[in-house]
């Protein structure tokens, strides 16, 4: 509880803005989550990454990802 309370005083937030944040995280519902994936995570701008191992390198490759090692 005293980790918990020294966080919220250092980023000056209160409790009642903590349990505030909770509630309106608590309220949302699939209906916005669904809005919000149709108005931003639009196909056109998208772009797909798959990390991997070595030994799925072959199997990504064939479904035509382009590989890159880091």
């Amino acid at each position: 509880e005293a980790k918990k309370t020294f966080h919220l005083e250092l980023h000056g937030r209160t409790k009642a803005q903590k349990q505030r944040y909770r509630e309106r995280i608590l309220a949302v519902t699939q209906q916005d989550l669904k809005r919000v994936a149709e108005t931003y995570l639009v196909s056109k701008d998208s772009s797909e990454v798959v990390i991997g191992s070595e030994r799925s390198g072959a199997v990504l490759a064939e479904r035509g990802y382009q590989q890159f090692r880091l």
